[in-house]
């Protein structure tokens, strides 16, 4: 796989990623950096390269998504990143807020 070709695929993989994340940044890092993980796993002779790529277009690993979903806890957000009255995902609801580790 050539690098226009992981490119392209990563572009792809943003614009799925965007269109699903209602205008979270924080939900579209989540959805991005996982279907980046998928399309390149680790083994991957290509996982460098697009991991590189990636970074540049919001990926973080798992352990930055888990330090990102504690400091949104740590504020008071829910786990889309919103205030839970105001979550479009309905985190606002006490079962969900209090579930938030599976709203993701």
């Amino acid at each position: 796989m050539t690098i226009e070709q992981i490119r392209a695929e990563l572009d792809s993989l943003s614009r799925e990623s965007d269109r699903g994340c209602g205008l979270s940044y924080e939900l579209f890092v989540a959805k991005f950096s996982g279907a980046v993980d998928t399309a390149f796993p680790e083994g991957s002779p290509q996982r460098d390269t697009a991991l590189r790529e990636a970074r540049a277009m919001g990926y973080a690993s798992p352990s930055e998504l888990e330090q990102m979903q504690e400091e949104l806890a740590e504020e008071g957000s829910c786990a889309h990143g919103f205030h839970p009255d105001y979550c479009p995902a309905g985190c606002g609801d006490l079962e969900s807020y209090q579930n938030r580790d599976r709203a993701l």
